[in-house]
């Protein structure tokens, strides 16, 4: 209903009260004085013996009594009459204001649409670092302020950083991370604004080399391909992301959460991993020489055929973890925990497993045939400090 209908309807409502009400008060009038009299003289002829008529007084009298309980019918009906003004009023009043929060609503509307067709163009400015980085958090401003619009907006900002900063582009002296590309991977790794972290973001084959993202949100982001070297990612919530084949070298994922991620043939050589949540990620054909993995938790992570070389794990947690054709060569495992986990084909030559401990750790045969892992048989695969390893078969 737009506000002139409900004007008009408004000024009917008036009319037609007013009209009620000036018949109700002449209705009212004449039943007070006319009615009463009348009703006596009727029951009078009805019910009163001819032979002995009612007295003056008497008459008086009936009539007086018979006037107040026609007043108090009247003023019942007053009562109900204005039960039924107020109900009206209630009913308009309400109505404007729906139509009020109505109109509010739209003009917010409007000026969302104009500020974000606005932000979008600041994004275009090839000539202005300055407006475009404007236009960034100006999108996240609008985000916050309209839930129906942060998914469209935070997809917008994946596409610009994925076209302004695309692996394809970034080779050699270009391989450079630009400000306004930075700016817009920052602004949905806060994230705070989303009702749930259960949102993908689409940052696959995106350059992001030195990108500083401690403490960020960015769980169930595709990073596929995307090259992340030198990365500060230190804290983060990286929860289901995709990393596949995804350079990582030397960043920095201190205490961050990869649980259950996708990190098939990704590159960690030299990465910082210490203390990160690495359960149940899938880290098959992975890279990571020489990386530090002290304290990391990795329970029934994959890491077959993964490279390990001179790697720390020092106290790892590896429990029922698959390392089945992995290369631990001069990997560091002292006091690491690997309770079931399946070593089968793991090359452990050189590597420390001083005070690790292995109980219920297992090997499979050429047949399948599951073995449990022994003193002798890591002795045969090269391993060291097997003096202080813990959970082995007796001899």
């Amino acid at each position: 209903m737009t506000e002139v209908n409900l004007h008009v309807e408004n000024k009917n409502h008036l009319r037609w009260r007013w009209f009620g009400a000036c018949a109700f008060v002449a209705a009212s009038i004449a039943a007070i004085w006319l009615l009463p009299e009348a009703l006596v003289n009727w029951s009078t002829r009805a019910i009163v013996d001819p032979l002995k008529p009612l007295s003056s007084a008497e008459f008086v009298k009936a009539v007086t009594d018979a006037r107040q309980g026609v007043l108090f019918s009247v003023g019942g009906c007053i009562a109900i009459f204005t039960l039924l003004i107020s109900l009206s009023k209630h009913n308009l009043d309400r109505r404007s204001q729906e139509l009020d929060r109505e109109r509010q609503e739209l003009d917010r509307d409007a000026n969302r649409t104009n500020r974000y067709t606005e932000a979008v163009k600041q994004l275009g400015a090839e000539s202005s670092p300055s407006i475009r980085l404007g236009g960034i958090y100006a999108l996240e401003r609008i985000a916050q302020d309209s839930p129906r619009d942060r998914q469209t907006i935070l997809d917008v900002l994946c596409a610009f950083a994925r076209e302004r900063s695309s692996v394809a582009k970034m080779v050699g002296a270009n391989a450079v991370l630009v400000t306004d590309v930075a700016a817009a991977v920052t602004v949905f790794g806060r994230r705070k604004f989303l009702d749930s972290n259960q949102v993908s973001f689409d940052l696959s084959r995106t350059y992001l080399g030195g990108i500083r993202l401690s403490n960020a949100c960015l769980a169930y982001t595709n990073f596929g391909f995307s090259n992340l070297a030198e990365a500060q990612l230190d804290h983060a919530n990286l929860t289901r992301v995709t990393l596949l084949n995804a350079n990582l070298v030397r960043a920095n994922l201190f205490s961050a959460s990869l649980r259950s991620a996708n990190l098939i043939r990704a590159n960690f050589t030299l990465a910082g991993l210490s203390a990160a949540d690495l359960s149940q990620a899938d880290l098959s054909e992975g890279i990571l020489d020489m990386a530090h993995l002290g304290d990391a938790k990795l329970p029934q992570a994959t890491l077959s055929m993964a490279t390990l070389k001179g790697a720390t794990l020092t106290g790892a947690d590896m429990t029922e973890a698959s390392l089945n054709g992995a290369d631990l060569t001069g990997a560091r495992l002292n006091g690491a925990i690997l309770v079931g986990a399946d070593l089968s084909n793991a090359n452990f030559m050189k590597a420390n497993l001083a005070g690790a401990v292995l109980e219920g750790a297992i090997v499979r045969d050429d047949l399948g045939l599951v073995k449990l892992v022994t003193h002798d048989y890591l002795e045969s695969v090269g391993a060291q400090g097997l003096d202080t390893v813990r959970g082995l078969p007796v001899k």
